[in-house]
């Protein structure tokens, strides 16, 4: 399963707290990777390590690729037959990774990670406290940041609210502030394509990094539902008032470069941070992984750089786009705001070279 055509590793096992990660094989990954929209389609990938093992995609496989001997046991008898499938690969254009650290070399966007993701003591816990009280939602929720979480203190993590009226379990279909006045959310489950007037007024709340809560309330909700001719799968809420100082929207990234610059190949020891229901995150990684379930879809997918975290798409949901920004600018503009104020940020990464 890809997370919005990114290709991320479906997140399958738990880890509450840092362990050690185990030694990694001395192994050789290669893979033909054929891009189809926004989709990567994996065609072919090799392991190399006691013994030569390949697994062919039939289904997406040109018909002029040469026969794989014993697909069925998944294994190649002869190294002939493997350059001739590599070569083949290569003629048609895909894109050959021969190291699960391909990537990992000064300069890198991976080198650049690697040397912010803090580990020591940290925890997958986002919150030291969290309640709802009796009253809830007239009485706002109680909220304390666990400072030992993976996430403290980088910028971007307040853009992330865990808790609004109208969820179901604690984090379901939290809302991710990309400007002072605009939230990202799912667009499927949301209702049709529109402007969603029923959901006026419900509240959403936010923590500043001295655990005070701040409320505020939708203006307008537009949604864009999977359906033929929707430019996504997104919501849009437009707060009634911009956000303060101590929240600090999360700033995006182009999905596209994140894959060619980061994303790539092997995936398992590239941290991407999540925040799931139940009050977690993920760092995608052994040892820091937790794993996703029903309900945790919009939820932002972010990529950690140093101090910062950047927001590029949301758990099969759409990423950040030119029409994700025209609809905050429409929404801007209804509420009679000049849409220049109130612009996502994009981060620029063409500074890191491309894999």
């Amino acid at each position: 399963m890809a997370l919005f055509g990114l290709g991320l590793p479906v997140l399958q096992s738990r880890a509450d707290e840092a362990i050690t990660n185990p030694p990694v094989l001395l192994v050789t990954n290669v893979v033909a990777e054929s891009v189809v929209k926004d989709v990567i389609q994996t065609l072919l990938q090799v392991t190399v390590a006691s013994n030569l093992a390949a697994t062919v995609n039939t289904s997406s496989q040109p018909a002029s690729w040469p026969s794989v001997e014993s697909t069925a046991s998944g294994r190649l008898r002869s190294e002939t037959n493997w350059v001739a499938v590599a070569e083949q690969a290569r003629t048609n254009g895909f894109t050959l990774i021969t190291n699960m650290f391909a990537g990992f070399v000064p300069g890198s966007l991976a080198e650049t990670i690697w040397a912010g993701f803090q580990t020591n003591g940290r925890s997958t816990n986002i919150w030291e406290y969290s309640s709802l009280p009796l009253g809830w939602p007239t009485i706002p929720p109680v909220l304390r940041w666990n400072t030992n979480n993976l996430m403290w203190d980088l910028r971007g993590m307040t853009a992330i609210s865990q808790v609004c009226e109208g969820m179901g379990a604690f984090g379901q279909g939290e809302i991710t502030a990309l400007t002072r006045r605009h939230g990202y959310i799912r667009g499927h489950s949301m209702g049709a394509s529109g402007l969603h007037p029923e959901k006026v007024g419900r509240r959403v709340w936010f923590c500043t990094r001295d655990n005070r809560v701040i409320e505020r309330k939708a203006l307008f909700v537009m949604t864009r539902a999977r359906e033929p001719g929707s430019p996504g799968d997104y919501s849009i809420v437009l707060f009634d008032a911009d956000l303060p100082a101590g929240i600090e929207p999360m700033r995006v990234a182009d999905p596209e470069k994140v894959r060619r610059k980061y994303l790539f190949g092997d995936q398992s020891h590239k941290p991407v941070f999540m925040t799931l229901q139940a009050g977690r995150v993920t760092a995608g990684v052994p040892g820091w992984t937790v794993p996703f379930q029903g309900g945790d879809s919009g939820a932002p997918i972010m990529l950690p750089l140093p101090g910062e975290l950047v927001f590029f798409g949301g758990l099969t949901t759409s990423p950040p786009s030119a029409a994700i920004q025209a609809d905050m600018d429409m929404l801007s503009r209804k509420a009679g705001l000049d849409p220049r104020r109130y612009q996502m940020q994009w981060v620029n990464l063409d500074s890191y070279p491309d894999f």
